[in-house]
């Protein structure tokens, strides 16, 4: 039994913006891949429409916040590396093995003088995922893309 080929691309801009990814996944689609696209609209530009393309799906989200990018990315993330654990580490199990995330943003640190806002030393990003999350998106990751609504 052969399994579908499907591809997730997520572009943190209007991905209608970058020919190299509307050609990469041109050539996707004619390779038999089902692709989806998910990118955001970028505040103060000019709106650009992705050309329909059979085997591609592109999403656009609108208005959303900077900072539920990066969530969406860190959990993006994580799900890859539950994905790994699994295949990878014997007896794994998400609420025993996975951890937070936690991003160092190197320039918004400054040594010992560092800012602390809120117990958080500027410049450092932590999130405890709940693993019933990561597992429910890697769930949904598995579905056809064709059959998944955003």
């Amino acid at each position: 039994m052969s399994r579908e080929r499907r591809i997730l691309f997520i572009q943190y801009a209007n991905p209608a913006a970058y020919p190299p990814l509307l050609h990469g996944t041109r050539i996707l689609a004619r390779e038999g891949w089902q692709v989806r696209v998910l990118g955001v609209e970028t505040p103060g530009t000019l709106p650009l429409e992705w050309p329909r393309t059979e085997g591609v799906d592109c999403r656009v989200m609108r208005g959303t916040p900077v900072g539920l990018l990066l969530k969406l990315q860190y959990l993006i993330y994580t799900v890859v590396l539950h994905r790994y654990l699994r295949w990878r580490l014997p007896g794994y199990t998400p609420a025993e093995h996975l951890g937070g995330v936690v991003y160092l943003y190197v320039r918004g640190m400054c040594g010992p003088e560092t800012p602390v806002v809120d117990g958080h030393p500027a410049g450092v990003f932590s999130w405890a995922l709940p693993p019933e999350l990561v597992v429910a998106l890697s769930d949904l990751l598995d579905r056809n893309p064709l059959e998944v609504s955003v």
